[in-house]
């Protein structure tokens, strides 16, 4: 599958798979932090697929349908230029627990329902894994994964309805984290945008058309009126647009004075 860059100049195409490709993708997704020292805090991306009328599901519980194979590939390579890559608990239950191939995982759970989590079994290396949830059900994920390498990291103000992105933000920057990617769901994504803690959004649109069952960012930016302009005025800066032949667009989005 031959993949192109147009924007922000025209490349010549890749051919996704190659080893030649990789190293494009490095290129063309390199680590928002950049050389050592360029910064002094923890940038995020946020990285997501949707319909071409928004929708991140097309219907389905997952994502996946509205992927492909380069999606994947990019995915890959954003991965790569990260130290942690964030998740909600929803999420890992849908679509099944993937560490990263380098740094670790940080999964996020508002929810009472321990059992619902990965199984420590099923972990390959628990040691990658770092659990975030609200601090009253922090004893009981300790004890479902003891002696299995799992970090598990209580979150100080977080709610059922609304996890605290300051203090996860905090969290993975005391641990190292300089680079952070946020993979969703939905909800997790636009409560790290409701926050102001999104650098760059990377955004796959797949050329179809949904029902829009599950919007792009869930719930977490509705019920703004005119009068609310914290988000609604918003520009972004279009760093990068990427095209395959299938019709997929890949764009990376900058957020302004970030």
């Amino acid at each position: 599958m031959k993949l192109t860059r147009v924007v922000p100049e025209p490349s010549s195409s890749i051919d996704v798979g190659t080893p030649e490709a990789r190293e494009s993708l490095a290129e063309w997704y390199p680590r928002l932090s950049g050389s050592a020292g360029s910064t002094a805090r923890a940038l995020v991306r946020v990285n997501l697929v949707a319909s071409i009328d928004g929708d991140a599901s097309a219907g389905g519980a997952t994502s996946d349908s509205l992927s492909s194979r380069v999606d994947r590939a990019i995915v890959g390579a954003i991965r790569r230029a990260a130290d942690v890559v964030v998740t909600g608990a929803a999420t890992v239950r849908a679509e099944g627990l993937i560490l990263p191939r380098s740094g670790h995982l940080a999964v996020v759970t508002r929810g009472t329902d321990v059992a619902s989590l990965p199984r420590p079994e099923s972990l390959t290396d628990g040691a990658r894994l770092l659990v975030l949830c609200a601090a009253d059900t922090a004893a009981r994920v300790e004890a479902h994964y003891s002696a299995s390498g799992v970090t598990v990291e209580a979150l100080s103000s977080s709610s059922a309805d609304s996890p605290d992105v300051d203090d996860i933000v905090r969290i993975l920057a005391e641990r190292g984290a300089r680079d952070i990617v946020c993979e969703g769901g939905p909800s997790l994504a636009g409560a790290f945008v409701e926050a102001s803690h999104v650098d760059e959004l990377c955004l796959t649109t797949s050329p179809v058309l949904a029902a829009r069952a599950l919007p792009l960012f869930g719930r977490a930016l509705e019920g703004r009126g005119p009068g609310d302009r914290s988000h609604d005025d918003e520009r972004l800066d279009l760093r990068q647009m990427l095209v395959d032949e299938a019709g997929f667009v890949y764009a990376r989005w900058g957020f302004r004075d970030r």
